[in-house]
């Protein structure tokens, strides 16, 4: 019988916490459980052009950032703007934020993980996506069978 994989769905400031740090729980994430085969991580257009754009914070060049995110098998999901973004915009309290929302329903994805907790991880949200786990990368770890 085959194993299910699991789809999840990363905010650009998951990958960034990564990206910055090798010691924390998005780095753990994105470095041990890309190698798994039942694992699938997405990103979300805009969440990809976020991170890129912070790579002179992070003293490196948008090239190399975005290198270090395919060769963690991150696919890349384009997340086109839809007439329920408003509505959406109200559940997250900030526009910048409906991609992910959209994506996560539209994607079909078991989780999204985020550090947001000013507009996404909320009870709205997470009621609104139920039953799309919306976890930060400490919780996620926590969970089986994502559990390293």
């Amino acid at each position: 019988m085959p194993s299910r994989t699991y789809k999840v769905l990363l905010d650009s400031s998951v990958i960034l916490s990564a990206y910055k740090s090798r010691t924390g729980g998005s780095y753990a994430i994105i470095d041990n459980l890309s190698k798994a085969k039942n694992m699938a991580f997405i990103t979300t257009s805009e969440a990809f052009l976020e991170v890129l754009s912070k790579s002179e914070k992070f003293e490196t060049i948008p090239l190399i950032m975005s290198n270090w995110i395919l060769s963690k098998r991150i696919r890349v999901v384009d997340s086109m703007p839809s007439v329920d973004d408003r509505l959406l915009a109200l559940l997250t309290n900030d526009p910048d934020d409906t991609h992910l929302v959209r994506v996560a329903r539209d994607e079909g994805v078991d989780a999204l993980l985020t550090l947001d907790k000013k507009h996404l991880l909320t009870n709205a949200v997470r009621e609104f996506l139920n039953p799309i786990l919306v976890l930060s990368p400490k919780e996620f770890l926590w969970l089986q069978p994502f559990r390293l």
